[in-house]
């Protein structure tokens, strides 16, 4: 804020809002068009074919902000919990969900302790919502 600023509440009850809705790095979603109904604060990751007043906001963070929407542009390594689907999401030039890897199965050697430690990290890794 500028001193001298006209209208600073407003500036300030703006910020504040974007703030709760970034800080828990959280989106109730990902979605195409607006909601129907959305309260202040609550965000939504804006899919790859948006319409309505989400148009050109592609891979946008939609915050509501009393009646109109305040988007924000993804930054490299920004993540976010899905709280639709429990899952992370990580932005590298577009929005992905981290996957597990498949898990050992072949090989002219079995090493039974190796592949049980593999198979418990990655289970860890989605018990933990970090890989789908």
């Amino acid at each position: 804020m500028l001193s001298g600023q006209s209208q600073k509440e407003f500036f300030l009850n703006q910020s504040l809002v974007a703030i709760d809705a970034l800080l828990p790095k959280a989106v109730q979603g990902v979605l195409e068009a607006p909601p129907e109904v959305a309260s202040i604060g609550e965000s939504f990751l804006v899919g790859s074919s948006p319409s309505d007043d989400w148009l050109d906001k592609p891979g946008y963070l939609a915050i509501r902000m009393g009646e109109g929407w305040h988007f924000v542009a993804p930054a490299e390594g920004m993540e976010v919990f899905d709280t639709a689907t429990g899952r992370k999401l990580i932005y590298l030039t577009e929005w992905y969900q981290p996957v597990a890897p498949i898990e050992p199965t072949g090989g002219s050697i079995v090493d039974a302790e190796a592949r049980s430690a593999i198979s418990d990290l990655i289970a860890a890794l989605q018990s933990m919502k970090l890989l789908g």
